[in-house]
């Protein structure tokens, strides 16, 4: 993630691996409203690191950081949802 190095995530993001998304509402309904209020003024403090990304260089890192993944750990086209662009269409 970006700042890393710098930031630490889990105490102002909820962040969920791909496997997990399908449990989504079941992961953040178990952070208690302390813990939510907690995030949310670790959030307060550290989101002007977030707020020169936008418009051209968001892009830019977002496209860097995919294509990175993908050639470190291209996935399998059995594993890509139907819907997926990489997918081949079967009509």
């Amino acid at each position: 993630a970006v700042y890393e190095s710098i930031l630490d995530w889990d105490t102002f993001a909820v962040r969920v691996s791909e496997k997990q998304l399908e449990h989504l509402p079941e992961v953040l309904l178990a952070y208690t409203d302390d813990q939510v209020a907690r995030m949310q003024r670790r959030l307060a403090q550290v989101w002007h690191r977030f707020a020169f990304m936008r418009g051209r260089m968001v892009y830019e890192q977002a496209l860097e950081v995919m294509q990175s993944n993908l050639a470190n750990n291209p996935p399998e086209r059995s594993q890509l949802p139907p819907w997926h662009p990489q997918q081949r269409a079967t009509s």
